[in-house]
């Protein structure tokens, strides 16, 4: 069982979104998989609950800790296990990190969100994990995409070669439970997710 980590020290980043499209790939791919929530707003809690599909199912941390639902996942035979962690630095980010076989930071383009990737950087590397980089939420057309690969060069981190742009498909889909790689309003959206899935994949990350 695979065990991935998604981080950002920024709310609002699509972190949860990333988390459920992931999970989604895995399906689409033949795997098994679920997602842990760690998030006290609950954004993927929520999403499973005005999913029309079982999975992948969605575990909440309430009442019971990131060990308990891995322990229970991996009983289950699960191939693939997403945690998604609330922003900033608190306490669980570590914890996630700690029992993921890697982390998979989140990051805008702006020069706002490129500066929290330090601290993130700093806590996989002390931790020893594996860990990439996705640029998400993408003006179209912005020309800081070139740029912020090229600051996030000094992390000495894979950066996905994808970067997800910001599409209306993936809020509406998300009303419905869904994922855009699902729904069909807009087959750009789902060519980038797939296209990051498989690209974690190719670096073993997923």
């Amino acid at each position: 069982m695979r065990v991935l980590a998604v981080i950002s020290r920024k709310g609002g980043g699509g972190k949860s979104s990333i988390s459920r499209a992931i999970a989604v790939e895995a399906l689409l791919h033949g795997k098994t998989s679920a997602i842990i929530d760690t998030d006290e707003q609950g954004t993927c809690t929520l999403w499973g609950k005005r999913r029309p599909h079982p999975s992948p199912p969605v575990l909440a941390i309430a009442g019971s800790t990131v060990e308990k639902h891995l322990a229970t996942l991996r009983k289950a035979n699960a191939d693939l296990v997403v945690i998604d962690t609330p922003p900033n630095v608190a306490p669980v980010i570590n914890i996630a990190v700690i029992n993921a076989d890697a982390a998979l930071i989140v990051s805008g383009v702006y020069g706002e969100d490129l500066e929290q990737v330090s601290v993130l950087t700093e806590i996989v590397k002390k931790l020893n994990k594996p860990a990439a980089i996705v640029l998400n939420r993408v003006p179209q057309g912005a020309s800081a995409l070139r740029e912020a690969k090229n600051a996030l060069t000094v992390f000495r981190l894979p950066i996905c070669p994808t970067a997800l742009i910001q599409r209306v498909a993936h809020p509406y889909a998300s009303v419905e439970g869904l994922t855009a790689s699902e729904s069909g309003y807009d087959p750009k959206a789902a060519k980038e997710l797939a296209a990051m899935y498989d690209w974690l994949d190719r670096e073993g990350m997923v």
